[in-house]
């Protein structure tokens, strides 16, 4: 099964199945994994959707900033693709240190990026980061 399917059904499964532990996801939103959500951004709603922390309150922090167009994880990682502002074709890439996350981290710890594609595979060679994967809703 190629990466792009299995984030695809992933996503899926995800959406289909909430956390019992956290609230429901805001609206639009779908659970990537434990507390990540991908949302819609609500002051820019033509944007696309961006990646945030869900805190137990309900509340859910910016972790990267939309438009979110690819994405991967696993237990150590969340990694994201970013459409450039002004360049459709181009992308930023992004990614979160789960180990250096939590409901009061500071994101500029956890977040790393942005990154061009060739220093994002320098950083996936380095560090283990998975790759990214087009979302299903991306044209």
């Amino acid at each position: 099964m190629t990466l792009g399917v299995r984030a695809g059904f992933a996503l899926a499964i995800i959406a289909a199945l909430v956390g019992c532990d956290r609230p429901a996801p805001p609206l639009g939103g779908v659970r990537i994994d434990g507390p990540y959500m991908l949302v819609g951004d609500v002051v820019m709603v033509e944007t696309g959707k961006l990646i945030c922390y869900q805190k137990f309150t309900g509340g859910c922090d910016q972790r990267i900033a939309a438009p979110v167009v690819e994405l991967g994880w696993d237990d150590d990682f969340i990694a994201a693709a970013v459409r450039k502002v002004g360049a459709p074709d181009e992308r930023d890439y992004y990614y979160i240190v789960r180990d250096f996350d939590g409901p009061r981290a500071d994101p500029a710890r956890a977040v790393k990026g942005p990154f061009s594609e060739e220093k994002f595979v320098d950083e996936r060679r380095k560090h283990g980061v998975p790759g990214v994967a087009p979302l299903a809703s991306d044209g």
